[in-house]
């Protein structure tokens, strides 16, 4: 998948409680809900804007269906180790999780529906803010968050911050070009996810699916995803031959393409 980028830097604003918050009072010996006092109001705030943004995106973007269980798990996850484990304590209940904190304790559980979990993940990010004694900032729960989920796709999804985005664009800007098709590896095979319409791979005809043998003569087995995607990568307007396997036929296709930008 494409980097996820943080375009823009996060306001600081006030927050505004988007789900309501259930939680058990510690040391209370009956599981009786309490509403804790609403102390995140504000309309027009920008609370958890990138991390919706990147959510989104995936559901959108993301070369396959994505997990939303193994998402928010994974995002809950890195806020946890952000605000200090220590602090808290995490225990599985019949229904779900439950997080003790000093004051309070939070339920939630997550079953792969994206609205269900997205709201049972606001639920513990305001938990955890609420608990944090201004030890870390909303922002930084919500990077931990995001950093959480990228880890979990795939080892080359990546957040870049604005800073990290701008400093690669500035060191990759105009130098190399493309063949207009995303890739990647599945039981030890490098092959072809989709092709960008009007792109070169798209133009040539290779097709999803197809299995790639060699670039430029040299065959690729035993290589991984990086190492195909270094030799793909070159400057535009110079051209790469690519020996691709079609699994519904017999021999190989050849083609010569010219990168693009």
């Amino acid at each position: 998948m494409s980097k996820i980028i943080h375009k823009r830097l996060l306001g600081c604003v006030g927050a505004f409680l988007l789900t309501v918050l259930f939680v058990i009072p510690s040391g209370n010996s009956r599981l009786e809900n309490v509403l804790i006092p609403d102390a995140h109001a504000g309309f027009f705030n920008k609370d958890l804007e990138l991390f919706d943004e990147v959510i989104d995106l995936i559901a959108d973007k993301y070369v396959y269906p994505p997990n939303f269980k193994r998402l928010f798990s994974a995002a809950i996850d890195e806020m946890l180790a952000t605000a200090g484990q220590d602090r808290l304590n995490v225990v599985k209940t019949s229904t779900g999780q439950m997080i003790k904190g000093r004051k309070y304790e939070v339920l939630y559980n997550l079953n792969y529906d994206q609205a269900h979990d997205l709201a049972s993940f606001k639920r513990v990010y305001y938990f955890l803010l609420d608990e944090s004694n201004e030890k870390y900032s909303k922002e930084e729960l919500e990077t931990a968050a995001v950093i959480g989920i990228m880890n979990s796709l795939d080892p080359y999804s990546q957040f870049l911050d604005k800073s990290s985005f701008d400093k690669s664009m500035r060191d990759t800007e105009g130098k190399y070009g493309g063949l207009g098709m995303i890739v990647t590896q599945k039981d030890d095979q490098l092959m072809v996810v989709k092709t960008m319409r009007n792109g070169p791979a798209h133009r040539a005809g290779i097709l999803p699916n197809d299995i790639f043998s060699k670039v430029n003569g040299r065959e690729l087995k035993g290589m991984k995803i990086h190492d195909l995607a270094e030799m793909l990568r070159g400057y535009p307007n110079t051209k790469v031959t690519l020996s691709l396997k079609r699994p519904v036929e017999n021999g190989l296709h050849t083609y010569t393409l010219t990168r693009e930008i």
